[in-house]
């Protein structure tokens, strides 16, 4: 089974029919995860990590967009994890987003490629501690 789950901060990516998934038409602001929250690494990079609800090494790593992490984010993690995936979102933003910013490219260079390696480090590591 294949899933779009392609989103913008507006809602659903252009490539995305508005039937694409259940979970792109529901209510997302009042949900509550089922996972937890947690940082990794020395550069104390923000996860929310969920464990898969079935036996599996399986494991999927989604990196939220420019404007962080979301309750949708979250419900879709959470779903996965119901279909057989460990989960993890790994903020590489560290909980700043592009929201309200003027310069966007200046905003991205406060995060130089270094880092966002080191962090993606620090999230893999983590995640095979629970796969």
């Amino acid at each position: 089974q294949t899933y779009c789950i392609m989103a913008t901060k507006e809602g659903n990516a252009t490539c995305c029919t508005p039937s694409a998934w259940e979970l792109q038409q529901e209510d997302h602001e009042s949900y509550s995860p089922s996972g937890i929250d947690t940082i990794v690494g020395s550069e104390k990079a923000p996860v929310y990590y969920i464990e898969s609800l079935s036996a599996s090494n399986k494991a999927i790593v989604i990196f939220p967009d420019i404007y962080g992490f979301s309750s949708r984010l979250r419900k879709i993690a959470d779903t996965l994890a119901a279909k057989g995936f460990h989960v993890m979102l790994l903020d590489c933003f560290h909980g700043d987003t592009a929201e309200g910013k003027p310069d966007l490219l200046a905003w991205l260079t406060k995060f130089p490629h270094e880092s966002i390696l080191q962090d993606i480090k620090a999230g893999l590591e983590f995640l095979l501690t629970k796969v």
